[in-house]
């Protein structure tokens, strides 16, 4: 595959659930979706497509003190309902993610950390669990086709993600940072 790809994960806190995808070209095109498994078949799949950026739903890093990470407290006083990453079951998927995002980083990919249902919000796009809303919201805000992608919230949100990246990439983004984190999300088109 040649071009410019974003990658966007929907990643779960362990991998016999799976994990869903989008991958998106620079034209804003979305060229696959779908599950993945293990971190061995997401490795294999941005070895072989190659994407620019890669957006992992997941936290990447754990907090320095206490429970929560700066970002997710600034989150919080934003009115975003934000999970502590050492919550349980939301422990598993930071380790996952972080474990994840360092061996991609290892092989030179760029990997940020996103949060679709903040990005949705921002975007004023969010709608509490009606994929098929969220879906037509989506087209609206971004201006891209989703008419293949199933009405599925995790992939969705994998979508909400790919465009974060590319987002990142055009430059036209806004990070919350703190020491212990960085969470990117899109600005509108």
């Amino acid at each position: 595959m040649k071009g410019k790809f974003f990658l966007g994960i929907d990643l779960t806190g362990s991998p016999k659930r799976k994990s869903a995808y989008v991958l998106m070209e620079k034209d804003k095109r979305i060229v696959d979706f779908g599950f993945f498994g293990d971190d061995d078949e997401i490795a294999g799949y941005v070895l072989a497509r190659r994407p620019e950026v890669i957006a992992l739903d997941a936290p990447l890093t754990l907090p320095l003190r206490g429970n929560m990470r700066g970002c997710d407290k600034a989150l919080r006083r934003l009115g975003m309902r934000v999970f502590p990453p050492l919550m349980k079951g939301m422990k598993k998927l930071t380790l996952r993610g972080s474990l994840l995002a360092q061996m991609l980083r290892e092989r030179g990919f760029t990997v940020i950390e996103v949060f679709p249902r903040g990005a949705q919000i921002l975007l004023g796009a969010y709608t509490k669990k009606d994929p098929k809303t969220l879906k037509m919201s989506l087209e609206k805000v971004t201006g891209i086709s989703l008419s293949g992608l199933p009405e599925n919230l995790d992939l969705l949100d994998a979508f909400t993600a790919a465009y974060t990246a590319l987002s990142f990439y055009s430059k036209r983004f806004i990070v919350v940072v703190e020491e212990d984190c960085e969470i990117f999300f899109p600005l509108p088109a």
